[in-house]
């Protein structure tokens, strides 16, 4: 007997975007520890690509209803920030970078190839967006009963 649960496409939406969020924050972790073919590229990049997807889908489960495109814009604008306060370093700062969390949500050093991985991110993050658009739907989720 199949389970049938009736929950509203409205959470089944939010639910798939805060476990985005939850698969994406170890991947972004293991790119800092990394090692094998690559790991040079996997250290300084991959998670560049990563950190916009980590920041829209977790604005996203708490706004599920937020324009995707418009979000993708100002996810690109705020990495963009991010990584110019990198040039800045004040004691605050630099406070917060003296830790592995810090050093990883606001980085260490500027790096201008990081805004094509922020793009390349972004893109991504819509991308996925679409998917789970279409994973979660209510009609997908009637044909497969």
């Amino acid at each position: 007997m199949p389970l049938n649960l009736k929950i509203p496409h409205f959470h089944r939406r939010r639910a798939a975007f805060f476990l985005t969020v939850l698969a994406v924050t170890p991947l972004g972790f293991a790119t800092k520890f990394y090692s094998g073919p690559g790991e040079h590229w996997m250290h300084l990049y991959a998670g560049d690509i990563l950190y916009p997807v980590f920041w829209y889908f977790l604005f996203l489960t708490f706004f599920p209803r937020f324009n995707p495109y418009l979000l993708a814009g100002l996810n690109l604008a705020f990495d963009c920030i991010c990584e110019c306060t990198q040039l800045l370093h004040t004691p605050l700062l630099e406070s917060i970078r003296s830790t592995f969390i810090g050093r990883t949500l606001i980085g260490n050093g500027f790096d201008s190839h990081d805004f094509y991985y922020y793009i390349i991110g972004n893109i991504l993050a819509l991308v996925l967006y679409r998917l789970l658009l279409i994973i979660v739907s209510p009609r997908n989720l009637h044909a497969a009963e």
